[in-house]
């Protein structure tokens, strides 16, 4: 089964938004519905959306980014971890125009390095040359 960032980061968020009371989606399945308007866009059928959102599910809990607390035969309580939250701090800062905005800065960076650390270096060489009286 593939991993999709995008339902992961669904998932975390709804997991944030709910807290402790954040149930495992082992329970009721016209409420995760409610909660994925695009399942489609994962397959056309619920059975195979459901297999896709347990999968995602069982990713975030053995990575450590949620905690699974039992609460009987079917339920659990999810709770984020800190390395939940700081997955979710990853996906709201690896938007696109963040990307681009770091891809920018890089060229830029580079591109200063490139062609200004020479020429300061000559402006500083031909000062000092002067100051001294080298330069003739």
């Amino acid at each position: 089964m593939k991993h999709d960032l995008a339902l992961e980061k669904k998932l975390l968020l709804l997991v944030e938004e709910g807290g402790a009371d954040a149930r495992k989606y082992d329970l009721v399945f016209p409420e995760v519905l409610a909660d994925f308007p695009e399942w489609k866009k994962y397959s056309p059928d619920k059975d195979v959306f459901w297999k896709i959102l347990q999968y995602h599910t069982e990713l975030l809990v053995n990575s450590g980014c949620i905690h699974e607390q039992p609460v009987g035969n079917q339920a659990s309580i999810l709770k984020l971890t800190m390395s939940g939250h700081e997955r979710i701090k990853w996906h709201r800062e690896n938007t696109v125009a963040r990307r681009i905005l770091r891809w920018i800065q890089g060229f830029v960076d580079g591109a200063l390095k490139s062609v200004l650390t020479p020429i300061i270096v000559s402006v500083v060489t031909v000062c000092v040359l002067n100051y001294l009286g080298l330069n003739q």
